[in-house]
């Protein structure tokens, strides 16, 4: 006969299944305090957690797989959550004892008849090929922080040049307010998105231009910052409207992209042309961004990570 209980811990588990709200959640938790119950911030080992299952680098694999939302991040916290890393760290150390060993040897035993005086003819490239190994897994370091926290897209113009109608758009739903009055994005809009597998952040930024007001000059402020910050830039340019020279943006890869151009009745040649009234341009501008982001964020193998997750990447929309 199986022996009870039958839960993945090994403990006795009841389960609860709650609509999502936070305010039912947190009624019923107060219900259950009420019945002699609480909850305890501390972590214990269940039975059939093994001590190897609860080293910290699976612990953090294992928080980044429940907290994964594109198949990027569920694959790359899988790796971790295995212990890529700790087994690739006991290699390492193993190959340093080997390497100490020698050493020690002939400080030691250097009267011994089987030591001899000089090092094996491999110990230099045994080194080096140690370091090489190390230096290409903190490499990767980078990569791994990417697709933790998402391929940050930012998209900058003027005022009215359709930074909030793209946003809406790609993100399939009405992020940001659309008017025709100039300057209506004061403050910085974030929008996760899942294209492909690959974590994307949009942001949408207040027009640059000169502010007539202290709360459009912050708006523009933070623009510049987000700029900064992102992995790629997107110059969105009305296509009604004559061209003006974009001002001096940070060193990033930025793309220029017309807008507008249902009204104009044809594309230009030196950039991307799109319409979010018709579509036309929105499917090959995504399949680029997915693109870019899958250069940059590359196959979520990497062995280190980067930092603790500083936020939770929410999808709201998969392309």
């Amino acid at each position: 006969m199986d022996s009870w209980p039958r839960s993945e811990t090994g403990e006795d588990v009841a389960e609860l299944q709650l609509h999502g709200s936070r305010a039912v959640v947190r009624a019923v938790f107060d219900v259950l305090a009420e019945q002699g119950l609480r909850l305890q911030s501390r972590v214990s080992l269940p039975p059939r957690v093994s001590e190897w299952q609860a080293r910290p680098d699976r612990g953090r694999g294992l928080g980044d797989l429940i907290a994964a939302e594109t198949e990027v991040q569920r694959r790359q916290a899988v790796g971790q959550a295995g212990g890529a890393l700790a087994k690739l760290a006991e290699a390492w150390r193993e190959a340093l004892l080997d390497l100490r060993a020698e050493i020690e040897a002939r400080l030691d035993f250097s009267d011994e008849s089987d030591v001899t005086e000089r090092l094996p003819a491999d110990f230099r490239q045994r080194i080096d090929t140690l370091r090489s190994g190390m230096q290409d897994a903190l490499a990767g370091a980078a990569s791994g922080e990417r697709v933790r926290e998402g391929f940050r897209v930012a998209i900058l113009g003027r005022p009215n040049a359709g930074k909030s109608s793209l946003l809406n758009a790609l993100s399939r739903r009405d992020v940001a307010i659309v008017t025709e009055e100039p300057g209506t994005t004061r403050d910085v809009l974030e929008v996760p998105l899942d294209l492909g597998g690959y974590p994307v952040l949009l942001f949408d930024t207040a027009g640059l231009r000169e502010a007539d007001s202290k709360a459009e000059a912050e708006g523009v402020r933070r623009a510049e910052r987000t700029a900064e910050s992102a992995d790629l830039m997107l110059w969105l340019v009305d296509s009604t409207q004559d061209r003006e020279p974009a001002p001096s943006l940070p060193d990033r890869p930025t793309w220029l992209i017309f807008t507008k151009i249902d009204l104009v009745g044809s594309a230009r040649k030196d950039g991307l042309g799109i319409s979010v009234v018709s579509g036309a341009g929105l499917n090959e501008l995504t399949e680029r961004l997915r693109q870019a982001a899958a250069e940059s964020l590359g196959t979520g193998n990497a062995m280190v990570t980067g930092s603790a997750r500083r936020r939770p990447f929410r999808t709201l929309w998969t392309l």
